[in-house]
């Protein structure tokens, strides 16, 4: 396990243990909880460059700074479009689901950190473990290994209907799929290897996925044999996704306990004195979202105060066997606008360390499909040549570092209330997709059980632009949303057309009790 685990790229979610590495990056698993329920994700963190010497040694063979960026940010670019391909088999339950992913561009040097959040699973083995397994745990193993063999099919429907259309991978595609399976080689490989699955039988599966998705944009794509406008397409996206500006008052002391009548109260009056300072401001939006920039920062440093306080309150001091003193130890509890976090640190340090991490937990691990888009605080720096040719640095602000994009829950028919996430609380989703649709610009104050929330709606249209909200990228990701089921339908009747012969003795070759496991280079 690493001596110190890295923050999360979300707030809500908190890293609690390193469960695999490789080359291509690391894998943690994450926690969040919310009224007492705890869920878990995992998320891959891959650094470009991976290490300085990679940095170096393209530096020494271009010496042009912005040639190296260039070359490193392709390979982001790689990353981002293999994890994009991974989104459109959000939801089924038999691959893993990517649930989000952000990339984080050092202001420092040349280099990005990308966080790709996915679902926590256990192994099957794991699982097993200690365990019988009950008459349900077996029906689901049967209709699961039922349904690999469905996928056997769906594979040939997909290869034969791809041939049909006279469709071609492009040569960018291929690029993309080399790259994947060399990157996912390097974490699984020798896990795979061990159990018989070649390199190539990969390969093979990762190039169906790509003839699916053209084969779902043949039909489904903008102006495909059964797709859409793009006029519709944005309207459909505009009426599933809001844009709100949040900040959350947690109703907790200094030492994360929840707080009296009387605590509450007060909290109360301090939300009101805030939304009074930000509505003072209405008709200049510009302005109500420096002062929301501002007030966050003050009650970060309340916080930050209280939580001092409770830690000074609660020091403690001993001696050792000789007689020595130990430095006074506090256990602080830190609670932010996102975050509780629970640190041991000598009482005389820089109090500074129990601020170090925000973020609190507001999910559950099986959950309807919810999209959240959290824009990054990001500046970013440009170097440019003046008149006289002298290098000018300038810096830019991402001008929506503090909103989210929350996205409308969609839930199968079975699916429990109390087994929906809502981000960041239902009364802030119910708002934000109700009367905040109606009052944008005006801040207003939303309570839950747990916290009170000033919150500002804004108006998503004056962010579908090609390069804000409205990319390529997104534009497929939204297609996907809207016609995925649609295009399941159409593959169920192609995989049903297709004749089926058993090879009893492949099947037979793997076991699923005689899976080995045991690998230093699993990642998740």
């Amino acid at each position: 396990m690493d001596k110190q685990l890295p923050v999360s790229a979300w707030p809500e979610w908190k890293i609690v243990e390193k469960i695999g590495e490789g080359s291509f990056g690391k894998v943690y698993k994450a926690r969040r909880t919310e009224q007492g329920k705890t869920f878990y994700s995992a998320i891959k963190v891959i650094t470009i460059p991976s290490n300085a010497g990679e940095l170096s040694s393209v530096r020494s063979e271009n010496p042009d700074e912005q040639s190296v960026k260039e070359y490193f940010y392709s390979l982001v670019e790689e990353c981002i479009q293999e994890v994009n391909t991974m989104e459109y088999f959000r939801g089924n339950s038999h691959v893993v689901s990517v649930e989000d992913y952000k990339v984080m561009e050092y202001l420092d040097d040349i280099g990005w950190d990308i966080y790709i959040r996915m679902e926590y699973l256990t192994s099957f083995l794991d699982y097993c473990a200690g365990r019988a397994l009950t008459e349900e745990d077996v029906i689901h193993l049967g209709i699961d290994l039922c349904k690999a063999l469905e996928y056997c099919q769906r594979y040939v429907a997909i290869e034969k209907k791809f041939e049909e259309l006279d469709l071609s991978l492009t040569e960018e595609e291929n690029k993309e799929i080399s790259s994947t399976i060399d990157s996912f080689w390097d974490t699984n490989g020798e896990l795979y290897e061990k159990n018989g699955i070649a390199k190539s039988s990969v390969q093979s599966v990762l190039e169906n996925t790509y003839m699916t998705n053209d084969v779902f944009l043949y039909y489904y794509g903008l102006d495909g044999e059964e797709g859409t406008t793009e006029d519709d397409l944005k309207q459909y996206y505009e009426e599933n996704n809001a844009r709100v500006r949040y900040i959350k008052f947690n109703l907790t002391d200094g030492n994360g306990e929840a707080l009296d009548d009387a605590g509450k109260k007060d909290m109360k009056a301090k939300v009101e004195d805030y939304l009074g300072e930000i509505n003072a401001l209405k008709g200049d939006e510009d302005a109500m979202e420096d002062e929301m920039d501002t007030v966050q920062s003050d009650y970060n440093a309340y916080v930050t105060s209280i939580s001092e306080e409770a830690a000074a309150a609660t020091a403690t001091s001993a001696t050792d066997a000789d007689g020595n003193e130990i430095p006074a130890t506090t256990e602080e509890t830190t609670t932010t606008t996102e975050e509780t976090t629970t640190t041991t640190t000598a009482a005389a340090e820089d109090s500074a360390a129990a601020t170090e991490t925000a973020g609190d937990s507001d999910s559950e691990e099986n959950t309807a499909t919810e999209e959240t888009a959290a824009e990054e605080t990001t500046t970013e720096a440009a170097v440019e040549t003046d008149e006289n040719g002298s290098e000018v640095t300038t810096t830019t602000t991402a001008p929506y570092a503090n909103e989210q994009i929350i996205a409308k829950v969609t839930t199968k028919e079975d699916t429990k209330e109390e087994d929906i996430t809502y981000t960041p609380c239902k009364n802030v989703y119910d708002y934000a997709f109700g009367d905040g649709q109606k009052n944008y610009g005006d801040a207003t104050i939303i309570e839950d059980d747990d916290a009170y929330y000033i919150v500002m709606s804004r108006d998503i249209k004056d962010r579908m632009t090609e390069d804000d909200l409205w990319t390529e990228s997104q534009q497929n990701t939204v297609i996907s949303q809207e016609f995925s089921d649609a295009f399941e339908d159409m593959l169920d009747g192609w995989t049903a057309d297709q004749k089926v012969e058993k090879n009893d003795s492949a099947i037979k070759r793997y076991d699923a009790f005689k899976i080995d496991m045991d690998s230093s280079s699993q990642s998740a």
